[in-house]
């Protein structure tokens, strides 16, 4: 399909998840289900292998590891299949959680009520980024992509993210990332508490075919989003901090991207890395469309357009997205 980009206001997380998928059956994707359930509304849709699962969350609780109780958003995992017979969070293909049965993902959290606007971009090849500002001034994100850009590889390495990992669906959680500040960059290391908000699936010989969860806490599992190998990106704004010298990491660089004597920002990509079996960082691919950008703030504001290159891309607070349409 062609690019596109469509922005909009939705009354509700319920509203919300109603128009992206309209807006991704006109992309193409296949939808399998979308249908009320408890007090929210689930979602299932594909394109070739690659199937999306959204359950939206209206003061309840989603996820069988989510954490502070009832809350709002929308948990979004990826997968390889459908099954009507499933609940939304068993669908098959799930990250699951080490030594345990429990499927793990990520989420938006919302507020409980309309939202100031969102906005959904496809680059043309089903990389999806979806933007919404949850209040005036604070954003939330979740995304996808068929693969990372690949780095001496010729394996796809599906990938998805959101503002905090499934177990922090909002609920008695009243501050940090995405409820009263923005979220940090997409695919970054970690959510406040290092929890996974972001995965990448592997096809390596001691790990076969399985989801990686970008996380520093293994136990316990299920909240974490470990599945059983860590993951690190070269992005990490979250409180719990990394340092390594066997990968690109921007942990000592972020907040110096740009300078008072230019307007704009350096727009750098988030490299994705795996623990290999030596207990080092191999490097995977980074997704095309999402970037680290520090352009708001240092002549633009969050929602502009910010050209680099002959290529245009929409500015948040920390990050960049590509809008090729």
């Amino acid at each position: 399909m062609a690019a596109a980009y469509s922005t909009g206001t939705a009354a509700s997380g319920t509203a919300l998840l109603q128009a992206l998928v309209t807006w991704l059956v006109a992309q193409g994707w296949t939808q399998d289900a979308s249908a009320s359930e408890g007090t929210g509304w689930r979602a299932h849709l594909h394109k070739g292998g690659n199937y999306l699962n959204f359950r939206v969350a209206s003061n309840e609780i989603i996820w069988a590891s989510q954490g502070n109780g009832a809350g709002y958003g929308i948990g979004f995992y990826m997968g390889d299949g459908y099954s009507g017979a499933a609940a939304w969070n068993l669908q098959s293909g799930a990250p699951l959680a080490s030594g345990g049965s429990d499927r793990v993902g990520v989420s938006m959290p919302l507020p409980n009520g309309a939202v100031t606007a969102y906005h959904f971009f496809d680059n043309g090849a089903d990389h999806v980024t979806v933007v919404v500002e949850r209040a005036p001034g604070i954003f939330v994100h979740l995304g996808w992509g068929p693969s990372l850009v690949q780095t001496g590889y010729a394996t796809d390495f599906p990938y998805f993210f959101g503002t905090a990992a499934g177990f922090w669906l909002q609920g008695t959680y009243s501050s940090g990332q995405g409820v009263n500040v923005s979220s940090y960059t997409p695919m970054n290391c970690g959510h406040d508490n290092t929890h996974a908000d972001c995965f990448f699936k592997v096809d390596a010989a001691t790990f076969a075919a399985r989801w990686i969860g970008v996380t520093d806490t293994t136990s316990p599992a299920n909240q974490s989003g470990y599945t059983g190998k860590k993951g690190r990106t070269a992005i990490n704004q979250s409180t719990v901090g990394v340092s390594s010298d066997q990968f690109v990491n921007y942990q000592f660089v972020w907040q110096i991207i740009h300078q008072s004597a230019f307007v704009g920002s350096l727009i750098l990509p988030v490299h994705c890395y795996v623990e290999n079996a030596a207990t080092r960082w191999s490097p995977v691919g980074y997704p095309p469309t999402v970037f680290l950008c520090g352009a708001v703030g240092h002549g633009f504001g969050s929602g502009e357009v910010y050209a680099v290159g002959g290529l245009n891309y929409m500015v948040f607070p920390s990050f960049a997205v590509l809008k090729a349409a």
